[in-house]
């Protein structure tokens, strides 16, 4: 965190309160206007916390029911940790030298995590088979300590995982500019005309994603601050 003059390191700047980098949070209706939009600021730590538990707030789950069938099956929109891993593997590789954002964007039928960084080093055939390549390593070695990631590679590999049983594939648009991920949400494309099969999804209202955030943040808000910071 210092170094040898006893001066805080840019990366004691990014685990500290101070950390001037943003990342940008949105999700859009099907005409790309806006239905919530966040910044989020502070620590990394912070920063990684509050976006992980958001985008997993618009996670959705479905629930079909079969008919003659005893139990119900729930589908994630993002399956297994691969919102997890996307949005953690952006916050570890990004170039934070450079004057962007990190933007994770929800859309009707997909999530985008962009990171405005092109690979360090390596070919996008060897990041997604497994080869490590560190921009930030200091930072790596932080997040693996407070369990954030495992510090093995597998975070794309555990993408790809999460998807091996659906016709839809995570997609990978990498240029010297910036890094992106799409997960294709299957709730949106997995939606069956089967007159026998009962869909019922469970989706929050942007007001219940901010209530249920807000309440993360400060367990006992009383209802005046609520009502103030979802007036703001």
């Amino acid at each position: 965190m210092k170094n040898k003059q006893d001066n805080f390191t840019n990366l004691g700047l990014l685990i500290s309160d101070e950390n001037p980098i943003e990342v940008k949070f949105a999700s859009y209706d099907k005409n790309l206007n806006f239905k919530a939009k966040k910044i989020f600021t502070g620590s990394i730590l912070k920063i990684a916390d509050q976006t992980l538990e958001y985008a997993n707030l618009l996670n959705t789950t479905s629930a079909v029911i079969v008919p003659y069938q005893a139990q119900r099956i729930e589908t994630k929109s993002y399956p297994g940790v691969s919102l997890r891993e996307a949005i953690l593997s952006a916050i570890c590789h990004v170039n934070y030298l450079k004057p962007s954002n990190i933007k994770i964007e929800f859309y009707d039928d997909k999530v985008e995590i962009t990171s405005p960084s092109g690979i360090l080093d390596g070919t996008l055939e060897q990041i997604l088979r497994g080869y490590q390549t560190f921009r930030n390593p200091g930072l790596v070695r932080v997040l693996d300590k407070f369990n954030y990631i495992e510090n093995f590679g597998k975070g794309m590999k555990r993408i790809q995982e999460a998807y091996e049983n659906s016709d839809l594939k995570p997609s990978f648009d990498v240029n010297n500019t910036y890094f992106r991920i799409t997960l294709p949400d299957l709730n949106f494309h997995h939606k069956s005309t089967n007159d026998s099969t009962i869909y019922s999804t469970i989706r929050l209202s942007d007001t219940q994603v901010a209530i249920l955030s807000l309440f993360k943040e400060k367990n006992d808000i009383t209802i005046a601050e609520l009502s103030n910071k979802l007036i703001k």
